[in-house]
This record gives structure tokens, C-alpha cells and sequence, in this order.
């Protein structure tokens, strides 16, 4: 029902409309979510029309639906007029706006400061912050999102204003905003362990102990999901020692919180540390699942552990796990990082269905290893395959250019981006070819992309 069969559900939701079938909350959550996954804007905004019409407009199910689909078309100003044109009173699930801000990149505008009153209520919820970052639930250049959850908010006191909602505007989006919970109803745990993460790419260690205080508080521990979410936020906030208590603490552990464990050793920087929390879990009953596999690769990359790499290798063949992307894109880049391209190469090769992520691993592979002519033929190959590279194929490629002092190459590169694929080329991607033209002398061509820069990011 997602995006490639929105044009079936579209068929099927005409043909129901022409037959008189009397539509429901569900009918019309299903449609509204296809349009949302399909990024059919004009269409949801007549379903929008049409179920107001037929009196379903105070639907809660419907409106959480209808936020989701304004977030993922991108249009952020017509979900707060919509959010202020609701009666006082009305309930809300806040997890899809939660979401939906971290998807557009705007997770300064979910992050939340829980505070409770002598009778228990959510009154308030304020925060501001400094930090921002990408996307707070993307995982090996993809995107996840997660559950919603039960975040409640009273927009007739909220700070909103359509100009802070441009997306990508995020020096707008450091400016404070005020959100209130409806009284008499509490974020559960689903909630809770969807802000925490936003608090760790924020970095907002304040708001992120103000909900740790919180759950223990109401009694969700030991729930794993915030467990988890805790550690994780603790270690991107440079606290890895509180991630430690609190996994130390966990009664029950499972295979997500002894990845988590590993990734905040990950992130603090503490590689080796990651590899014996890694072990620890091989000596317990739980078998790591394909995260724990691509994080602990990053680890062989990391620390150059090709022996151990070929160890969980091994693991991979055993368990059928390599015709998963995220995993043999890892095992590529490790071989290649360790220096061996010809396994690296066999890696490659045995995947069976090579999108971007596979060939951009390949190249990768190649281009750190020093390999790097024959990366950007690699690249020439994936276009004449017919696979579309992604902007983080052309970050990886401008980057073996600058790398190689292919100048030329990398201006033919660069003109791929935004004429052929249509893809808004990065500060990433202009940094990069201006950096490297600016190397090479040729100065006028790098003043030029620095007047396209601030033209168009």
C-alpha cells in the first residue's frame, strides 16, 4: 500500500466514491496513507476535503494520518495552520509529529522538556537548544522510522509560526518553541523512547536526564526501548560511563540493548571497548542480529581487524545474511579499509542484487585503498549498469577526486549531481570541489561554485 501502488489505491478509492460506498475512519486512513507514501500531495489534500465533508474531520486517527502525509510531502506551514485550526480539548498522537520533524530535518522542533505537577499532569513542555543534526533515526544511509507515540499538545499556547517551519532553515529552527501537554494524560513509553534519541543528536543532555528522571519516575523501567534509547542519547552527549550504569542495571538483556551497548562504545570513540562487549554477547545466549554484524564490521574498519572482519565473514555466509545491503556494504568497505581489494572485490561480486549502496561501497572500498582511478571507473560502470547513485555516492566519489587531484573529473562529477539525477548537490559536495579546484589553482572555477553555494543552500 505504499508509494509504488498509489496509483492501484487511487483507482480503487475513485472507484468506491463512484459506486457510493459508504467510506469509513480506516478506509480513509489507508488512503491517506498511500498518498503520504507516494508523496501525493494534491490527492491527500482532496481526501483531506473530502473526509471533512463527509463529518469525519474530528477523527484522531485520521488527523495523525494527515499530519504524517503534510510532513512527508514536505509541507510543514500547512500542517501548523492545520494543527491551529483544531478545537480545544482534541486528542493527539504526537509520535508522528516527532517523527516527522526528524524527517525533515528538523528535529530542534521535537524535542521536549516533560514537566509534571503536584497532581501528576503534563503541564509544559519547553525547550532550547544550540545543537542541531541529521536526521536522528537514519541507519547506514537509509532512513527508519519509528512508532508513534502519545505526545499530546495544545497548540492554542504553542510558539508557532509558519516562517520557523522552512525545511532545512535550521538556524530558524534554534529558536525556542513552547509546546504543552494536555492535562490529564501522560507520554508513554513509546513517547519517551522517541524524543530520547532526538536529545542525543541534539545533544541536549538536560532535556535527555529530565526524561530519564521522568520514566523512573512513572515506573517504565526496565523497559529495553528506553533502556536503549538512553544509552544511545548518554554516549552522543559524551557520557558513556551513564550508558554503562544503565545497561549495567538492565535485568533481562536482549540482542538490541547489547548492540546498543556496542554502539555508544562506537560512539564515544572507544573501539576496542565495542569489540569486548561484542564477545561478551557471543559468550551469552544471544545471537547478534545483521545491526550488531554491520556495527561490529565498522569496528574491523575501525581498528583494521581484518581477522576478526573474516571471522564475521564467516558469520554472515553461515547465517545468509549477505544479500542484505547494509550488511555487505560494511563487509566491502572493511575489506577494502584493511587493505584487501580482492576480497573485497569477491565481496562485491556475490551480492545479487547491487543498488547504490553496494557500488557505493565498492567504490569506497577502492578509493581507501588508494585504488583510486580505478573507483571512479567503478563509478563509470554502476552509471552504465543502470544504477542511480545517490548523494552519498557523490560524496564518496568527490572525495577520491580531491583525494587524487582529479580535478577535471570531479567538475564532470559535480555536473552529474543536480543536471542529470536531479539531486541538490550538499555543503558536502561544494566544499569539496571547491577545496579541491582551490589546490589546483584554479581559482576563478572555485569562486564561481562558492557563488553557486551561497546562491542556492
Amino acid at each position: 500500500m505504499g508509494g509504488k501502488q498509489y496509483r492501484e489505491v487511487l483507482r480503487t478509492f475513485g472507484l468506491m466514491r463512484e459506486l457510493g460506498i459508504e467510506l469509513n475512519v480506516y478506509s480513509f486512513s489507508c488512503v491517506i496513507k498511500s498518498f503520504a507514501g507516494a508523496k501525493a500531495f494534491n490527492q491527500g489534500l482532496k481526501t483531506h476535503g473530502i473526509l471533512v465533508k463527509n463529518g469525519l474531520g474530528s477523527s484522531s486517527i485520521l488527523r495523525t494520518s494527515l499530519i504524517d502525509l503534510y510532513f512527508k510531502c514536505g509541507n510543514l506551514s500547512l500542517r501548523v495552520e492545520f494543527l491551529k485550526s483544531r478545537r480545544r480539548g482534541m486528542l493527539w498522537r504526537g509520535g508522528a509529529m516527532i517523527a516527522g520533524f526528524a524527517h525533515n530535518r528538523l528535529q530542534m522542533r521535537s524535542v521536549g522538556v516533560y514537566e509534571v505537577d503536584g497532581e501528576g499532569r503534563v503541564v509544559e513542555v519547553k525547550f532550547s537548544c544550540n545543537y542541531y543534526g541529521s536526521s536522528c533515526y537514519s541507519s547506514c544511509g537509509g532512513e527508519k522510522t519509528w512508532a508513534g507515540g502519545s505526545c499530546l499538545c495544545d497548540q492554542d499556547e504553542a510558539l508557532l509560526e509558519p516562517d520557523m517551519f522552512q525545511m532545512g532553515d535550521f538556524e530558524q529552527a534554534l529558536r525556542s518553541i513552547e509546546w504543552m501537554q494536555q492535562e490529564g494524560f501522560k507520554p508513554d513509553t513509546v513517547t519517551i523512547a522517541t524524543v530520547l534519541p532526538v536529545c542525543g543528536t541534539l545533544r541536549a543532555l538536560k532535556q535527555g536526564k529530565e526524561l530519564h528522571a521522568y520514566a523512573v519516575k512513572n515506573g517504565f523501567f526496565p523497559n529495553v526501548s528506553i533502556a536503549t534509547s538512553l544509552m544511545m542519547m548518554y554516549s552522543k552527549c559524551g557520557l558513556l560511563e551513564y550508558s554503562i550504569r544503565v545497561f549495567d542495571k538492565l535485568e533481562v538483556r536482549n540482542v538490541i540493548s547489547w548492540t546498543a551497548m556496542i554502539e555508544s562504545n562506537i560512539e564515544s570513540g572507544c573501539l576496542h571497548e565495542a569489540l569486548g562487549v561484542f564477545r561478551l554477547m557471543q559468550l551469552s545466549q544471544h545471537r547478534s542480529d545483521t545491526i550488531a554484524i554491520s556495527r561490529m564490521l565498522s569496528v574491523c574498519s575501525g581498528i583494521k581487524a581484518l581477522k576478526l572482519g573474516m571471522e564475521i565473514h564467516g558469520q554472515i555466509l553461515k547465517r545468509e545474511f549477505g544479500a542484505i545491503p547494509f550488511v555487505s556494504a560494511e563487509l566491502i568497505k572493511m575489506y577494502g579499509v584493511c587493505g584487501a581489494k580482492n576480497k573485497a572485490k569477491l565481496a562485491f561480486d556475490v551480492v545479487p542484487a547491487k543498488g547504490s549502496m553496494t557500488w557505493t561501497a565498492i567504490i569506497e572500498a577502492y578509493g581507501s585503498g588508494g585504488f583510486y582511478q580505478e573507483a571512479i571507473d567503478l563509478f563509470k560502470q554502476m552509471i552504465s549498469n543502470g544504477s542511480s547513485p545517490s548523494h552519498f555516492t557523490f560524496g564518496v566519489v568527490l572525495s577520491i577526486c580531491d583525494q587524487a587531484g582529479f580535478a577535471d573529473e570531479a567538475c564532470k562529477i559535480f555536473n552529474l549531481i543536480s543536471r542529470t539525477y536531479k539531486i541538490p548537490a550538499t555543503e558536502e559536495h561544494y566544499t569539496t570541489i571547491i577545496g579541491l579546484l582551490s589546490r589546483c589553482g584554479r581559482d576563478e572555477e572555485a569562486q564561481r561554485f562558492i557563488q553557486l553555494r551561497s546562491a542556492v543552500l
